[in-house]
């Protein structure tokens, strides 16, 4: 099945490549070596992200180190992509978890945010404190997007409690990853990966 990116951004309205600390895309040795590591200010964690990753305004990609922090959609949220995301989706995905396609955003999560299918803050936390669960979604014939138990877009949602001076208990950070069902087995160890280096402060 091809799915053309324009109906991949349609579910996201539905659903709501070096790191310094200066605000990075400079490589550290605190991440995997040839990772970036990247300083999210308006949301205040770091993170490290694989090379592939670049950020995604809503029509157009940067490199992390030419993120505009104050620009008004980095504000609202982080999100970052690979090629093959934003690209047509193959019949056959790469079997290269870093290739095949892949995003993740990054938001803040409130007691008023809602979530649709299923709800994170209902699962069991890890021993980091992070609540995960999954959907599988399919798109019907308007190319809208509906849960299905077969559906080939995997739906990933982490809440990561939020440390340091700007801790919150009323408040989380939200990563919605988006990925092919048909890779995600490969891909979820990379995902725990960069959700395992956050580091809110």
């Amino acid at each position: 099945m091809l799915i053309a990116a324009g109906a991949a951004l349609l579910y996201w309205a539905w659903i709501g490549f070096g790191g310094s600390d200066n605000g990075g895309g400079n490589a550290t040795a605190d991440c995997p070596s040839g990772w970036n590591r990247f300083d999210d200010t308006a949301r205040h964690f770091r993170v490290c992200l694989p090379p592939t990753l670049v950020y995604y305004d809503g029509s157009a990609t940067h490199a992390l180190a030419n993120v505009d922090k104050q620009d008004t959609d980095f504000q609202k949220t982080f999100m970052v992509v690979n090629l093959g995301w934003i690209n047509t989706w193959p019949a056959q995905f790469p079997s290269d978890p870093l290739i095949a396609p892949l995003s993740l955003r990054f938001q803040t999560a409130t007691a008023s945010t809602s979530f649709d299918n299923c709800n994170p803050r209902s699962a069991t936390a890890d021993d980091n404190g992070v609540r995960a669960c999954s959907d599988r979604l399919t798109l019907d014939l308007n190319h809208q997007p509906v849960p299905a138990v077969d559906g080939f877009i995997h739906i990933y949602k982490a809440l990561v409690p939020i440390n340091g001076a700007s801790a919150d208990s009323s408040r989380d950070l939200y990563v919605l990853v988006d990925s092919p069902n048909a890779v995600w087995s490969a891909q979820q160890p990379v995902v725990d990966q960069i959700i395992g280096s956050i580091e809110t402060y």
